[in-house]
């Protein structure tokens, strides 16, 4: 259900779709964002089992069903900061979030093909 409010303690998923509509291959794709001050990071959201292993939900689409590849591109490795902007590695608390992470960023890896496209999902939680 789709609610346009979200409580303290309330779960959001965000939901990012990245399309590489120029010309050629895209190379050195990254995603960039900075949290709200009133969220705390979901840092195993997908549920590997294994920390930090699943902030982040890959799914890889097709422009137009049937019509190719994948997008060509993979998870790299992310980075995360605090409020300071000093580099950290995520620490979950009970519940699997972090509220000192205030930022991350998500490199891709390989070249991101010509109509490739994405669709990233991360969670935090309302503090």
């Amino acid at each position: 259900m789709l609610r346009d409010s979200a409580a303290p303690g309330g779960v959001l998923i965000y939901t990012v779709t990245v399309l590489n509509s120029g010309a050629a291959g895209a190379h050195q794709v990254s995603l960039d964002d900075d949290l709200s001050e009133y969220t705390a990071w979901g840092v195993d959201s997908y549920d590997s089992g294994q920390p930090f292993d699943e902030p982040f939900l890959l799914t890889q689409l097709e422009p137009d069903p049937g019509t190719g590849p994948d997008s060509g591109v993979t998870l790299g490795t992310p980075v995360f900061y605090d409020a300071d902007d000093t580099i950290i590695t995520p620490s979950a608390d009970p519940d699997g979030f972090d509220a000192n992470v205030k930022r991350w960023i998500l490199p891709m890896s390989g070249i991101m093909v010509t109509g490739g496209k994405f669709r990233i999902q991360y969670q935090v939680k309302v503090k």
